[in-house]
């Protein structure tokens, strides 16, 4: 709880729960350690390929969207 993070550390394994069709992440990102100050923040991710089109940097993934390492 309150740990900085900076670009590019892990920040967990994604995985399969058992009660969902595919392995998924969830976290959240906010501007301040405590959750009742804090505003959340947007969140992209880089070199990553989203619906098979060319790799790409800032992306903003939103809920559909199939993504694949830039590999």
């Amino acid at each position: 709880v309150g740990e900085p993070v900076r670009a590019g550390q892990p920040i967990g394994r994604c995985g399969n729960s058992g009660h969902s069709s595919e392995p998924h992440l969830h976290f959240h990102v906010q501007d301040h350690a405590d959750f009742f100050e804090a505003a959340g923040l947007p969140i992209v991710f880089d070199g990553v390929r989203v619906n098979d089109a060319a790799p790409a940097d800032g992306v903003d993934l939103l809920r559909g969207m199939r993504v694949a390492p830039a590999e």
